[in-house]
């Protein structure tokens, strides 16, 4: 018999008996699944693991540190410093460029690793009940929809699950639901049934979420979500859609990268207008005017925000 859970924290599940649970689920709360049927399910629902996107590789990142417009403008500065021979100001905004970009790049290192290390919650194993058999090792990956766990002290919980059997069981949540103390659960629903059919994380003491870490006590416990359906795989997911967004102080230095390029053209066009004006030649019109549209560039800027804002994170 297949199934499909598209979500533990309902009120169908929460609520109700661990018998119910495990019929909902079906399976057996003391033999498990056999493997013909771990089989099917796991083909049905894949593996219990979050898919990982493509990685960008390490000079693809750098690059696109050098999309941005003040960026942009202060390496087509030094181009230009190089072509008209003015070595030291090119260098020297070479060198900006450089310390700009490595410190954005190793910032944005270390928030995916951040990341990776989300990830790493959940554990590489678990102890599974199967055909009736003592709870033996699996991989977390091979977890299915409706196999019975076992789950102790100290351990991680592999994947969403409704508890069939609690003994003084705690859990510590913070990592999903940011709660610093620790909670209780059980196998019995008490109190008064939700009125609606999504329960609040933090009310669902019959459920355990992947990810989260048991502080005290033992359990058995019924798989009803795994992979992407976890809560933590949803959350994960919705990380991964939101599209970040330029921050006040990006869209300022944006906005002046802008205004700087503006004026730099306007006063290349000034100067070359009334040299032109003057009877100067165009080479020398030109050369003069590039140089001070260089020169009207901060190009300590970058450097001041970006070690700012790394030492602000750090």
């Amino acid at each position: 018999m297949m199934i499909s859970v598209e979500r533990a924290a309902t009120t169908a599940l929460v609520t109700c008996s661990p018998q119910e649970a495990a019929d909902q689920l079906a399976t057996h709360p003391e033999y498990g699944l056999d493997a013909d049927e771990v089989a099917r399910r796991r083909a049905a629902h894949g593996e219990n693991a979050l898919a990982k996107d493509e990685e960008e590789g390490a000079c693809a990142k750098f690059v696109e540190q050098l999309k941005e417009p003040l960026i942009l403008l202060l390496f087509g500065s030094a181009v230009v410093s190089s072509l008209l021979g003015q070595w030291d100001d090119a260098i020297s905004i070479a060198v900006a460029v450089l310390i700009v970009t490595t410190v954005a790049y190793i910032q944005e290192a270390r928030s995916e690793q951040t990341l990776k290390a989300l990830a790493s919650l959940v554990p590489p194993r678990a102890l599974a009940v199967r055909s009736g058999q003592p709870a033996a090792d699996v991989a977390a990956a091979d977890l299915v929809p409706g196999d019975v766990v076992v789950i102790s002290t100290g351990d991680r919980v592999p994947a969403d699950c409704r508890i069939v059997e609690a003994v003084e069981l705690v859990v510590d949540e913070s990592s999903l639901t940011g709660e610093s103390e620790p909670v209780t659960k059980s196998a019995e629903w008490e109190g008064k049934a939700p009125t609606d059919d999504q329960v609040p994380l933090a009310d669902c003491a019959t459920l355990l979420f992947a990810g989260t870490f048991v502080r005290f006590g033992r359990a058995r416990a019924v798989v009803a979500c795994t992979g992407a359906r976890t809560e933590f795989g949803i959350a994960a997911q919705e990380l991964k859609d939101l599209e970040p967004g330029r921050t006040p102080l990006q869209q300022g230095m944006d906005a002046l990268g802008k205004k700087l390029s503006a004026a730099s053209i306007a006063v290349i066009v000034a100067i070359g207008v009334f040299g032109l004006l003057r009877g100067e030649s165009l080479l020398g019109v030109f050369t003069v005017g590039v140089s001070l549209a260089v020169a009207a560039i901060p190009e300590g800027l970058p450097i001041c925000v970006a070690v700012t804002l790394a030492l602000g994170v750090m």
